[in-house]
């Protein structure tokens, strides 16, 4: 499933991807969310292949455009490939093996960005895990991997009350559905390959984030919490604090990217701040969270927490880490 909306300058590049599979037993579904731009004419380009639907939809956001999608498939496992991204020529092949012959309900890989500079993000080893709370600790609880363009889900898994919780927010979907998708599967697989490329460009809504994309950042982590912390008894809710103190202070990263103080950057500060009262230091550091948020919590205690993202961001520390993510090629 391909959702897109004015993707007509990377439409080409992601479909000449997934029309140069090494199989042939797979659909391509693009769901065009009303474009305005040459996005159809670009699709129009590949109206002879025989596995490519063309779906027409008024805009209505991703989430819904995939579950559009996702009505419109047939096969027993499902991908979601952005517009603007790519895959390797043998992802769809290696990743429905893997999970046909195991089982599945879910496939994971390791993926690629590619921006500014290009970074192996080398999460996952070959692995098969048939522990539910052991999946959503590694994917959502350790890793926040809730994107779904790196994974393929068993068809079984995905049911319209679920997209539909999501239609409600327009960034930052992707952590939201997984949160009640990955808890539903029996078995996932992992696999150690670099199989999808994500594209980060000017226009990405993760570098470049609007006043309702960080409403919606908040929303998404604050649903997340309150769904996890239902049961009070449960793994779910022991973990989720530490999830949910980890977004509050990525988001305050974001917003220190931003020099803008007007009223409503003021107002999200203060909110921020709220939440991240509501999380007790026992509460925080019962959920077992990782020494990457120990450390960001520890900083933001002290004031530091900014100026040690400067750093880390800086030229020469990047090129420290380009060399140290080359060594592993």
């Amino acid at each position: 499933m391909v959702p897109a909306y004015n993707a007509e300058k990377t439409l080409k590049r992601c479909l000449d991807s997934l029309f140069d599979q090494d199989w042939d037993s797979y659909e391509v579904i693009l769901v065009n969310d009303g474009s305005t731009d040459g996005t159809l004419s670009e699709a129009s380009n590949y109206g002879e292949k025989p596995n490519f639907v063309v779906v027409n939809q008024p805009n209505k956001g991703i989430a819904n455009s995939r579950w559009t999608g996702v009505c419109s498939s047939k096969g027993e496992y499902l991908g979601f490939v952005d517009a603007d991204d790519c895959v390797k020529r043998n992802m769809f092949s290696k990743m429905f093996e893997r999970a046909s012959v195991c089982n599945a309900d879910i496939a994971v890989c390791n993926w690629l960005s590619t921006g500014d500079e290009t970074l192996r993000h080398s999460l996952y080893k070959d692995s098969i895990i048939d522990d539910v709370e052991k999946n959503v600790n590694l994917l959502i609880f350790k890793y926040c991997d809730g994107h779904l363009c790196n994974k393929i889900f068993k068809r079984d898994l995905l049911s319209g009350e679920i997209f539909e919780r999501t239609y409600e927010v327009r960034y930052f979907e992707d952590i939201y559905f997984s949160s009640f998708v990955i808890p539903q599967a029996r078995r996932i697989t992992y696999l150690s390959d670099h199989l999808y490329c994500r594209f980060i460009h000017s226009a990405s809504i993760t570098r470049s984030l609007p006043p309702q994309a960080l409403i919606d950042f908040l929303t998404v982590h604050k649903k997340i919490y309150c769904h996890y912390s239902q049961n009070t008894e449960s793994f779910f809710a022991r973990k989720v604090p530490g999830l949910y103190m980890r977004g509050l202070l990525e988001m305050g990263l974001i917003m220190k990217r931003n020099p803008s103080r007007d009223e409503f950057m003021i107002q999200l500060e203060e909110t921020i701040k709220k939440e991240k009262a509501r999380i007790t230091l026992s509460l925080f550091l019962g959920s077992e969270p990782g020494k990457k948020t120990i450390l960001m919590f520890l900083l933001d205690k002290i004031g530091l927490l900014g100026l040690a993202f400067k750093i880390w961001s800086s030229p020469f520390i990047r090129s420290i880490r380009n060399f140290r993510w080359r060594s592993y090629d």
